[in-house]
């Protein structure tokens, strides 16, 4: 019910969100876009953040996909008695799915976020694997991969003819001042590395070693890095024990990825998630957006329940 909810909102917005990028790309919502005009940003005021969250919402879409559309049946030839299992594609009733997916893939195109483009790439390619190996018969195997190439090579054409595309050429990957505002953070933090400058602060103690190779427009009230904003705030320490949080967070998921033959769709889809906004995370502030950070935090924390679950941890009968 948690995919469902998530997908279906996500699938909605993506809509929503491309049909008023072409009625009016200068609003949000019913509010005036501050920045960004040239983009789609969904209701969100940041592409970046769109980018990420329409993309995690496709990576959930394509689970949905694979579960619907694929059916398991006995083989014809086999004559034997519990003969092996084979697996066939319906693609008629996965049409729900595919529409939104492709929705959602649309929206992240439209965003022109070159790191948000990056992630979900990654994050789809990691969810698209784990399906195939864990649901497929070998002969379907080869035809989605083919298909899924395919798919690749269009996601790089239409890439390329994007807005992703042209800031790609015109900034380059680190443009509008990243790399400079990632050595103004560290230069923060080598100068309080234990303690920090103390949590929520970083808008008040960035200003003091910002470089002057950053434009002069606009206020850095956050890192755009997840993790070296919690360095500079709360010191180095802090920051590592986050970090082996998360790291711990996906290797239980990737165990019990390893280990179950069946595995639950939470835990897929909170590795597939995941994967995207740790990614991103590094290179922006994505999951300090409520929004977002609800949505990845509520898919991990489903997915670790079921990883952690046991054999004997349901429900036991009662003695009457």
């Amino acid at each position: 019910r948690l995919l469902q909810v998530i997908a279906w909102a996500g699938g909605l917005y993506a809509i929503l969100s491309i049909v008023l990028f072409i009625l009016e790309p200068s609003m949000v919502l019913w509010r005036q876009k501050i920045a960004y005009l040239s983009s789609l940003t969904g209701p969100f005021t940041n592409r970046n953040t769109a980018a990420v969250y329409f993309g995690s919402c496709a990576a959930i879409w394509m689970l949905l996909f694979f579960k619907k559309a694929i059916a398991t049946g006995r083989s014809r030839r086999s004559r034997r008695r519990g003969g092996s299992a084979r697996s066939t594609i319906k693609l008629r009733r996965a049409i729900p799915e595919m529409f939104f997916f492709f929705a959602c893939i649309a929206a992240v195109l439209l965003t022109g976020s070159r790191a948000g483009a990056g992630s979900v790439a990654v994050g789809l390619l990691l969810t698209f694997i784990i399906c195939l190996n864990k649901t497929l018969s070998r002969r379907i195997r080869k035809w989605l991969m083919l298909g899924g190439g395919v798919f690749v090579i269009l996601m790089i054409y239409q890439i390329a003819g994007s807005g992703i595309g042209e800031r790609l050429q015109t900034e380059g990957v680190a443009g509008g001042g990243r790399a400079e505002g990632v050595r103004s953070v560290i230069e923060m933090i080598s100068a309080s590395p234990w303690l920090g400058t103390g949590l929520g602060t970083f808008v008040y103690g960035f200003a003091s070693y910002r470089s002057p190779l950053i434009s002069g427009w606009g206020v850095w009230d956050k890192a755009h890095s997840v993790l070296l904003e919690i360095a500079a705030e709360g010191g180095v320490l802090l920051a590592a024990a986050v970090l082996i949080a998360w790291i711990a967070a996906i290797a239980l998921l990737v165990r019990a990825l390893r280990k179950a033959e069946k595995p639950s769709d939470s835990i897929i889809a909170a590795l597939g998630v995941c994967v995207i906004a740790l990614l991103h995370s590094l290179v922006d502030f994505s999951l300090q957006i409520p929004a977002y950070g609800i949505t990845v935090s509520s898919l991990m924390g489903a997915g670790l329940a079921q990883a952690l679950k046991t054999p004997d941890s349901g429900p036991k009968p009662v003695n009457p």
